[in-house]
């Protein structure tokens, strides 16, 4: 088990990838590269899986550290899922727009 003031690198790893890959979704989305965007969410899938149940319980820096990730992750998903669908993003987080 890894001390608290040290992470485990594999994991540590493991969510930085999963951050990377989501920075990369929003790159293609961006670029309305709908395919690499499903492609890159495949990977995420993976990742996330792969994460989901580490070797130990996490320390209060992997905790710490997960929690950054995931709330980038978030902010991604909700731009990438703004890209995919502007009518639904204005909906959401605007005023619709009455004709």
């Amino acid at each position: 088990m890894q001390s608290p003031h040290h992470p485990d690198p594999t994991l540590t790893a493991g969510y930085q990838q999963l951050e990377s890959t989501s920075r990369q979704m929003l790159a293609a989305a961006q670029r309305q590269d709908w395919r690499a965007v499903q492609q890159l969410e495949l990977s995420a899938q993976r990742q996330v899986a792969d994460l989901q149940h580490p070797p130990a319980p996490l320390s209060p820096a992997e905790r710490q550290a997960r929690q950054r990730v995931l709330l980038a992750v978030l902010r991604h998903d909700a731009q990438v899922r703004a890209l995919a669908d502007p009518a639904v993003h204005r909906i959401t987080h605007g005023r619709p727009q009455l004709h």
